[in-house]
């Protein structure tokens, strides 16, 4: 191996589908940080997802009440979803 192309290699750095993929899978060993890691990306993503849900159902439910969304209610709409949105992130139960 050149000079040059070990310093070519040692500047890249690991693709980060490949860390994710380190970090959440329980095969490869890891140190305290990186399991605090993991679980902290298993409960963003459990959030994420409910997020997603509270605010997929909102939507739903919003359009079937007949609100409509266009011109000038589309600002009262979106209020309303924001809020929605923000009493999820804040773990707020309806």
């Amino acid at each position: 191996m050149t000079d040059d192309f070990a310093k070519d290699r040692s500047c890249q750095a690991t693709p980060r589908e490949e860390l994710e993929r380190q970090i959440t899978s329980y095969t490869f060993a890891k140190n305290e940080r990186e399991w605090w890691a993991c679980r902290e990306i298993e409960k963003l993503r459990a959030r994420i997802a409910e997020l997603e849900a509270t605010i997929t159902a909102a939507t739903i439910i919003l359009s079937e009440s007949g609100v409509p969304t266009e011109d000038k209610n589309e600002d009262a709409f979106n209020v309303l979803t924001d809020a929605i949105s923000s009493a999820a992130l804040n773990g707020e139960k309806g």
